[in-house]
Parts: C-alpha cells; structure tokens; sequence
C-alpha cells in the first residue's frame, strides 16, 4: 500500500509540478535511472531534473515525498493516510531496508546455518513473512527470518531439491586443471561441474581425477598443461529436483559415484553430493533418538 501511494502521488505531483517532462530530462537519462534502480534499489544513484547526481535516498527523502504528498492531496486522499503510508516510504529510506533486501539478508543469515536445507530456508522465509504481516509493521522493521532445523523422521516424501546444494563452482572445458585444483581446495569442494556457454552440463571433475592427472604429469616428467575438458567425467549422470531422494541415493551406490549434477530445463541448478547425504544420515539419527525419548 505504502508503494502504491508512493507511486500514484508522484505520478500526480509530477504532472502539477511539471506540465511536460521532456524537455527536462533526457531520454537516456530517465532509462538509466530505470536501470540502475533495479539493480541496486536504494544504493542506486539518480540523474535528475535539476542537472544534479542524486543517491536515490537522498531524492527520495528530499524530493520526491515531498511531490507525492503534493498529488495525492490534490486528488483529496484522506491525510492521515498519505502521512502514514509516505512516512513508511521516508522511515524505508532512512533505515536502507527494502523488502527485497530484507528477503536477501534473511536468506544469507540463514544460510551460515550449515545444518538448514534450501527448502526450510525458503519456507522460513515465506512463514516469517505471513508472520510479520500480521503485526502490521512495515516491512523496515521486521527482524531477519531465521530458521528452525528439525529433526527428520524419515525421507520417504522428500526430494533432491530438498536437500541440494545451489552455491555453484563451475568451470569450462578450457579452464587449466591446476586453476580447478587451487578452487576445491580453496573452497573444501570435492567436485566441481562443467559447463558450457549456456550454461549447460558437459562435464563433472572430482578430486580424485585431479590427483590421478597430476600424479601421471609428475610421473611422466612431462610439464604440460591440462584442460579440464581432458580429464573430465564426460556427460555424468544427473538427476532433476524433482527426484525423490531414495531413489538418488541408490542412483549414486548402484553407479559408485559421489555427486549427482541437478539438472532442470537443460540448465545446472544445482548438485547433491555424498556429503549432502551424510549431513541427512546423521538427521536421521537424532530424529529416531528424538522420536525413542
């Protein structure tokens, strides 16, 4: 509601305030504006009207409340509400949180909880959201969402995407192996996706072929440089994120391999390694200790 007194007002004190915009703002400089408002939102910065370089707070607070309020009085809104619902946007401003960027914080807090999945993020985040609208609070103002890990009873019912890593490390076919090497131990990675200009799988590198490589390299006196295209896993098997745990967990002890490339649409979104599966073993565990008590 806030938004959308904030946009009609100004699009009415806009009019009154300048009959024809035109000849006071070139074209390019109202698209660039557009453009680096939806990437950045408030640490955008703002060419405007008067020649001048604004940060978008600084506009916002200083001009352009000021223009709305103007409208949506002309047009006889109740002031209380155009004091209320402006003040949310100064009050936004002031305190630099919009709600997309309460929804990216709470997210990243989240995730430093190693033990929480992306899908009790996700969910989290969507219960903490109809939770803090209840209150009635802007949305400035609302605590970051945090997560509550349970205890799992079983995994029948659940899926890949339940449980799959999203962080990805890619590479290409032409990346040195020595490069791949520096990033899974810089990142404690055991594997490492390929893909290719469309952002599709071609390839999975695991540690071990790294270690094999760059043995037969010392072995054979030969100081050449790899590809990772030469010693990748060519078309590795993959699942969707649809796929029901059980049955990627047999996928990967029936082939003995250790990670599985989630694959949706011909694009990587993410993958689901032996470590994934163990993290998951060991809530097993406490779940049945739980479920004893």
């Amino acid at each position: 509601m806030a938004n959308a007194a904030f946009w009609i007002g100004l699009m009415q004190g806009m009019a009154l305030k300048y009959r024809d915009i035109r000849p006071l703002m070139d074209f390019d400089d109202a698209k660039s504006n557009f453009i680096g408002a939806a990437r950045r939102g408030l640490a955008s910065e703002m060419d405007w009207i008067d020649g001048k370089r604004w940060s978008s707070g600084e506009l916002i607070a200083d001009q352009l409340v000021e223009i709305a309020k103007h409208g949506l009085k002309e047009r006889r809104v109740n002031e209380e509400d155009v004091e209320r619902y402006l003040g949310i946007i100064d009050s936004r401003v002031k305190n630099q949180l919009t709600g997309a960027q309460w929804q990216l914080g709470s997210l990243a807090s989240m995730k430093r909880q190693e033990s929480s999945t992306r899908a009790e993020r996700l969910d989290a985040l969507v219960e903490s959201m109809i939770t803090q609208q209840k209150t009635g609070a802007p949305g400035h103002e609302w605590p970051l969402a945090t997560v509550q890990v349970k205890a799992l009873n079983t995994i029948h019912g659940t899926r890949v995407e339940h449980f799959m890593s999203t962080d990805l490390f890619t590479v290409q076919e032409d990346e040195l192996v020595d490069f791949v090497a520096v990033l899974m131990n810089w990142r404690h990675i055991r594997h490492v996706l390929v893909e290719n200009d469309d952002h599709g799988l071609v390839g999975l590198v695991t540690q071990r072929s790294i270690l094999k490589a760059l043995t037969d390299i010392s072995h054979s006196g030969n100081d050449q440089d790899l590809s990772v295209g030469e010693i990748m896993v060519k078309n590795p098997i993959s699942v969707s994120p649809e796929t029901a745990t059980i049955d990627a967990i047999r996928l990967m002890r029936e082939n003995n391999i250790g990670a599985l490339p989630v694959v949706l649409n011909n694009q990587l979104v993410g993958i689901i390694t032996e470590t994934d599966f163990n993290l998951l073993a060991a809530r097993l565990f406490d779940g049945t200790e739980d479920s004893a008590l």
